[in-house]
């Protein structure tokens, strides 16, 4: 069978489960939402014996960058390689070619400078959110760390329209970088007003950089910030699902060719950096010894996957 990454996993899955934590629905439905969350966290459909589609609900990466002449040859040979390119190819290129992990910002920047698409184009909509532009695809869509500042400020060149609003912080909030960070709060005026849901954010999408610029960089320590219940409820629940679901992930790469098992693994492991690191955070918030033993359990499982995977990509 040949693997096919969903990449709409980065919008349509992680901000739906960011979403979740904004829900104000009743006890039972955030139980229910936290129970889906747990036993669907990496889910994997066979059709036709031919293709296997692996959906991830969250996702959001800090691994090598490729020197700055490795990735230009990378890139050009990219460009080469796909004279004419539309938006609605980029979630297929992106699922197909593992040459594409590393230099995806670079590649549709690129793209952008080229006239092949606009940053303010509509990629998809989400439920709640509504339009998905292909600035914010950059952003999302990137792995191995290589979302920087100066992709942001080429963003801003190319006139995307970076803002404020509730779908960007969402989308900022998956860069688990504090340049990056720092550059976006200062370029859209963000306030005190939105600390505590960044915070809150931040422990969603497994963002160490994000909650610590919080806590430093912006006296959040001191401003008292608090972690909503159903939030740690739901984030709980992701890491423990993504446990759960290690061998059966094992199982079904093994089962499968080759084909795009590199792509499929660099997901993989940008998944499990997540959740390591949401892992990470839910120990600091914790005062229950059973809840904390548990919590580190869960932490050795998934820097062991991470360093097998790590040690494959």
């Amino acid at each position: 069978m040949r693997f096919i990454i969903v990449l709409a996993l980065g919008i349509a899955a992680v901000i739906g489960g960011w979403l979740l934590t904004r829900d104000e629905s009743s006890p039972e439905l955030m139980r229910q939402n936290v129970e889906v969350t747990a036993t669907e966290t990496i889910a994997v459909e066979k059709k036709d014996d031919e293709t296997a589609v692996i959906r991830q609900p969250t996702v959001s990466a800090d691994e090598t960058v490729t020197n700055d002449a490795t990735t230009e040859s990378a890139l050009e040979l990219a460009l080469k390689r796909y004279p004419d390119v539309s938006l609605e190819d980029i979630q297929k290129l992106f699922a197909d070619d593992p040459e594409l992990i590393g230099i995806r910002p670079d590649f549709m920047l690129a793209l952008m400078e080229r006239g092949d698409i606009a940053a303010n184009q509509v990629m998809l909509s989400v439920p709640k959110i509504g339009p998905v532009t292909a600035a914010m695809y950059v952003v999302v869509s990137s792995r191995r760390d290589s979302f920087t500042v100066e992709h942001f400020d080429r963003l801003v060149a190319l006139g995307a329209d970076i803002n404020n609003g509730e779908a960007w912080r969402g989308v900022m909030a998956m860069k688990n970088n504090r340049d990056v960070i720092d550059r976006w709060y200062s370029y859209v005026s963000l306030g005190p007003e939105v600390h505590n849901e960044m915070y809150n954010t931040a422990l969603a999408f497994g963002n160490t950089a994000l909650r610590d610029y919080l806590l430093d960089e912006k006296q959040g320590s001191m401003d008292g910030l608090q972690i909503d219940e159903f939030n740690m409820m739901m984030s709980s629940g992701m890491v423990r699902g993504t446990v759960m679901s290690l061998d059966k992930i094992e199982e079904e790469l093994a089962a499968g060719h080759e084909g795009n098992r590199e792509v499929v693994e660099a997901e993989l492991a940008h998944i499990l950096r997540m959740r390591l690191r949401q892992a990470q955070m839910l120990a600091t918030l914790t005062d229950k010894e059973k809840e904390l033993a548990e919590i580190e359990a869960f932490e050795q499982k998934l820097a062991q996957a991470l360093l097998n995977y790590e040690q494959e990509i």
